[in-house]
C-alpha cells in the first residue's frame, strides 16, 4: 500500500497519508494543530503541528500532508487502512473523484485479498 500511495502521490502531485485504521482511536478530525502539539514521525524526530493542518483522533495528532506518525503507520500486519489525499480546495471535484477512483483501483489490484 505504501508503494501504491507513493506512486499515486507522485503521479497526481498530491500529498497522501496512509494509516493503520486499527491504531486510530475514535473519530478522525482534520484541523489546525494546537500550540505544543506534536507526534513521533516515521523514522524521524517529533513532527510539530502547531498552526499546521493535521489529522487527529482521540489520542491527538497523527498525520499531516508532509509526515505520518509512527503510532498509526502501516506495517506488514495491517489489515485495515485509511488513505487520505490532501487535495487543495481549488482542485475540481471531478479531478478529486478521478484521483480517488484510480487510487482505490490500484490498491484493490495490488493490495486486495489474495486467494489461499
Amino acid at each position: 500500500m505504501v508503494d501504491v500511495c507513493n506512486w499515486c502521490s507522485l503521479e497526481f502531485q498530491l500529498p497522501y497519508g496512509l494509516y493503520d485504521a486499527d491504531r486510530i482511536v475514535g473519530p478522525v478530525v482534520l484541523r489546525l494543530g494546537r500550540e505544543g502539539e506534536s507526534y513521533a514521525g516515521i523514522r524521524k524526530d517529533d513532527v510539530h503541528v502547531a498552526g499546521r493542518i493535521t489529522l487527529a483522533d482521540d489520542l491527538g495528532p497523527f498525520g499531516n500532508p508532509t509526515s505520518d506518525s509512527a503510532r498509526t503507520m502501516v506495517t506488514p500486519g495491517t489489515t485495515r487502512a485509511l488513505v487520505v489525499v490532501f487535495a487543495p480546495a481549488a482542485l475540481r471535484t471531478d479531478s478529486v473523484e478521478h484521483v480517488m477512483a484510480l487510487t482505490a483501483k490500484r490498491i484493490d489490484m495490488y493490495c486486495g485479498p489474495r486467494p489461499a
